[in-house]
């Protein structure tokens, strides 16, 4: 798989729209989609295998989401199996927490959303609602993963 693949691969299963840019950081190699417009020396994500930047196990990468929002994740590399016959991958074992909205304006941005769907009196609070797409803000539940909803998404974006 190529870090490219992988980078399809978290923002399905964040619920994001692959809409910003993003990066990956192994020591100090960033790796990403060459472009014009870039001021960085950036090695082409679709050229770069996951295996060759994550070889051993507890190697880690950065990958960066959203370069305004700044949604830094590290990647560890916990085990390393052998591939199940009859087993379409990727496999999403669990998660934690909801996932932040896109656009919702980074680590303050996304306290900020919360604080202001868990206050119905804030002067901010039906317009949050709206914005977020919700009935109510009893739909959103910061402390829920929806895995389901995360694995039909990976496994309908092939």
């Amino acid at each position: 798989m190529t870090l490219a693949r992988l980078h399809h691969i978290l923002v399905t299963a964040m619920g994001w729209q692959d809409s910003h840019l993003h990066l990956f950081r192994v020591g100090g190699v960033l790796y990403g989609q060459p472009s014009r417009e870039w001021d960085l020396d950036v090695v082409d994500e679709g050229k770069t295998s996951l295996a060759e930047v994550l070889a051993q196990v507890r190697a880690a990468i950065e990958y960066e989401y959203d370069l305004g929002d700044s949604w830094r994740h590290d990647i560890v590399l916990e085990e390393i199996l052998t591939a199940e016959e009859g087993v379409r991958y990727p496999v999403l074992m669990d998660g934690e927490g909801a996932c932040p909205p896109e656009d919702v304006g980074g680590i303050g941005g996304y306290a900020y959303f919360r604080l202001v769907l868990a206050d119905p009196e804030h002067d901010e609070h039906d317009e949050y609602v709206r914005w977020a797409g919700l009935d109510t803000a009893q739909k959103f539940d910061p402390a829920k993963f929806a895995v389901e909803a995360a694995r039909r998404a990976l496994a309908s974006a092939g």
